[in-house]
């Protein structure tokens, strides 16, 4: 009997080359028969400390595995070495005597990789075949027993043009197994030259600490099931912007790229650009309670916060009006207590007037640099104008200011449609608080983000490539200690200059960097599906606000060939959309997208508009997650895409979008052959679909491939292997 018995945790890290350290348990061959098959082992946390000094890394890595069964277990741990890695340490203790390891080269891992795969059956583990690897004899984990395993290795950084990168696989998924505990990253970078952008492509990371020439980042997940590496990549520069690139190019295909942007974290107080800035706050009577609470004491902290020589004004609305003052006025340490005072005698009551509120405090501003309006409401128009379109077109006739409007909207009881339009129509941002949400929290630290303004008017091209299909389509504005992260396409390989242009204390400035724009760049295979999702985002909302055919069309075929699901392009995870024409599909794109697009106000609108706004601004792959009619969460696991191909499972079988119903494969493989494993051999371009699963039909170099435990051809000819592909 065969078990399949294999524990994944990742310990690794890699820089310019793909590598892998991801440690684990082989169980070793027992005597047969055996009584039951073994529960798999379990890790109850995995735990990854990261130090970054210069370039130098040192990686320590904290497992425990978890032995269910009720018998001992023998195992071997197997852990594939990084490029230019040095293990320091390695701690498993069994009665006092530390373990010991050895190293096996390329070769001989190869064969162990085959084997094990060939014993579990577990296409995933082709992928780390081919490194060293580092093996230790794991006697005994005794029954319902815990073993705590700790690897140390250290490695050197590349820099490439000022810009490191670390990865750290994560993707286990493929491989079966059961979820994490607890997963924790934890990095640490130290350098001489000051630290710019920080960026994950793969993971939503936190920075608990920064600095100029230091930062802390951090990430957590209980019972987490791992899909993808975790990719970090930070920068160093003495410029006041540091600019960096990201490339993906793969054929033929028109390339893509991530350009980041980030001021200096600390600026002096001459730098600081003054801005007029007005709180429009909903007082209305459904804001009573722990609401206007709430939204009082966030208030209070963007007050306190201002800078002085910032100017400002508030706006207490409902059906009627109450403001701090005629014009906005300084934040003297007088006028701040005057606005102190302000903020704690107004309540909460009578009705909704969104449009003479937002008016008033437009036609405040003079002038049009650096104005900002932060909107928060709770409730629907009730008063004075209530028609969404005329709501819009008296704000954008108001707005001679250039002011950014940036929306709040608290609970559900809100027109989600007029405040996403309201926000992007005047280069702002609308973002929601559920009823559960902590409103002093969330808008305590938006304002901390756009509490000093960098750059306006932001502007963004690249010299002699030709560049299209950027995201966001309106620049928003550069804050200190914020990041810009643009995507967007490439047609011609080669160099240019990026140039970001913008206005400080209304002078234009221009930063620039020379950048490479390759031919051909396989490392960074996560940027298409963040720009994929950006777009997919945009395009979305253009549909929820006005249906246009030719959008709903680039909709399914971005979503179909990212494998992207949003509400209405939910009928991808169904099995009938293999091969189905694009009739079929727009008719089922219409009966889902009708119903979501009616949803203005509500739970489902505001979730909608959430993660919309989420793909829109998107800086990590996206996860197959979307609302449906009732707004409900449903997390996909029946699409998925490898390589820009998706794949819909019908019963435990993967099958290729790309493939037109009911057309044959043109060879069929037995899963596990010897002939599994040459094509595996030959074309290594292949393994990335074969860790699907052991039921899949692939589209690869034009010809369909089925891989099939049941059935198919169990070895190959040296000529047949050749012609397959020819």
């Amino acid at each position: 009997m065969k078990n399949r018995i294999l524990l994944v945790f990742c310990a690794f890290f890699t820089l310019a080359l793909t590598s892998f350290a991801d440690g684990y348990i082989v169980p070793r061959p027992r005597p047969r028969p055996m009584p039951k098959p073994l529960r798999h082992l379990t890790v109850n946390y995995h735990k990854v400390y990261v130090t970054i000094e210069n370039q130098l890394v040192t990686t320590r890595v904290e497992q425990e595995f978890h032995n269910p069964n009720s018998r001992i277990f023998e195992g071997d741990y197997i852990f594939p070495i990084p490029k230019g890695a040095v293990i320091t340490d390695f701690a498993i203790w069994e009665n006092g005597k530390k373990l010991k390891g050895e190293i096996l080269k390329a070769d001989e891992a190869r064969k162990i990789y085959q084997d094990i795969v060939r014993q579990m059956r577990d296409p995933g583990l082709l992928e780390f075949q081919g490194t060293d690897t580092y093996r230790v004899r794991v006697f005994p984990i005794q029954p319902k027993a815990n073993k705590k395993i700790e690897i140390e290795y250290t490695q050197m950084l590349k820099n490439e043009n000022g810009l490191m990168r670390y990865q750290y696989p994560l993707k286990i998924e493929a491989l079966g197994r059961e979820k994490i505990k607890e997963v924790l990253i934890q990095c640490s970078i130290d350098s001489d030259d000051p630290i710019k952008n920080i960026y994950s492509s793969t993971h939503d990371i936190s920075l608990p600490s920064r600095s100029e020439k230091s930062a802390k980042v951090s990430f957590e997940a209980n019972n987490f099931l791992p899909d993808k590496d975790f990719v970090l990549y930070y920068s160093v520069s003495s410029d006041n912007v540091g600019i960096n690139l990201l490339t993906y190019k793969e054929g033929d295909d028109d390339g893509y790229f991530i350009a980041l942007f980030a001021p200096k974290h600390r600026i002096d107080k001459k730098e600081i650009q003054p801005k007029n800035i007005i709180f429009v706050i909903d007082r209305s009577g459904s804001m009573s309670g722990e609401k206007i609470v709430q939204a009082k004491a966030g208030l209070k902290f963007c007050v306190e916060n201002l800078n002085e020589n910032d100017h400002y004004n508030i706006i207490a609305f409902s059906d009627y009006r109450e403001t701090l003052s005629k014009w906005p006025i300084k934040a003297s340490k007088a006028n701040l207590k005057k606005g102190l005072d302000f903020i704690k005698n107004f309540n909460a009551t009578g009705g909704t007037d969104i449009n003479s509120a937002l008016k008033e405090a437009l036609e405040m501003f003079e002038g049009k640099s650096k104005n900002y309006i932060i909107f928060l409401t709770d409730g629907l128009a009730t008063v004075g104008e209530q028609r969404e379109e005329k709501i819009i077109r008296n704000i954008s006739k108001a707005n001679d200011v250039n002011a950014r409007i940036f929306v709040w909207g608290v609970g559900y009881d809100v027109n989600t449609h007029l405040l996403d339009r309201c926000a992007n129509d005047n280069k702002g941002a609308s973002e929601y608080i559920e009823p559960k949400e902590n409103i002093e929290i969330k808008i305590s630290n938006f304002y901390s983000k756009i509490q000093n303004p960098f750059l306006s008017d932001l502007e963004f091209s690249v010299g002699k490539i030709e560049i299209y299909d950027i995201f966001p389509k309106t620049l928003p504005d550069l804050f200190a200690g914020s990041q810009l992260v643009i995507t967007g396409r490439y047609k011609s390989s080669g160099s240019g200059t990026m140039q970001l242009s913008g206005t400080v204390n209304d002078k234009q400035i221009f930063f620039k960097k020379k950048a490479k724009f390759p031919g051909k760049d396989l490392e960074k295979d996560t940027i298409p599906y963040i720009w994929a999702a950006r777009k997919i985002g945009y395009l979305t909302e253009q549909v929820r606000l006005s249906h246009n055919k030719e959008l709903i069309d680039e909709i399914i075929r971005l979503s179909k060939k990212f494998g992207i699901v949003t509400e209405y392009t939910s009928f991808l995870a169904r099995a009938d959309a293999a091969g189905a024409g694009v009739k079929e599909e727009r008719r089922m794109f219409d009966s889902m997208a009708a119903p979501a697009m009616e949803k203005k106000s509500g739970m489902h609108a505001v979730k909608q508009s959430k993660k919309i706004g989420k793909m829109k601004s998107a800086q990590v792959a996206q996860k197959n997650v979307y609302y449906d009619a009732e707004g409900d969460k449903v997390e996909v696991d029946t699409l998925t895409n490898v390589s820009q191909q998706s794949f819909v499972k019908s019963g435990n079988e993967w099958q290729s979008l790309d493939i037109e119903k009911d057309k044959d494969p043109d060879i069929i493989i037995e899963a596990f052959s010897e002939a599994y494993f040459q094509i595996a051999q030959e074309y290594p371009g292949i393994i990335k679909y074969l860790s699907l699963g052991n039921n899949i039909t692939i589209k690869f170099k034009g010809k369909i491939l089925k891989i099939s435990e049941k059935e198919g051809k169990k070895t190959l000819t040296k000529k047949e292997l050749t012609i397959i592909w020819d």
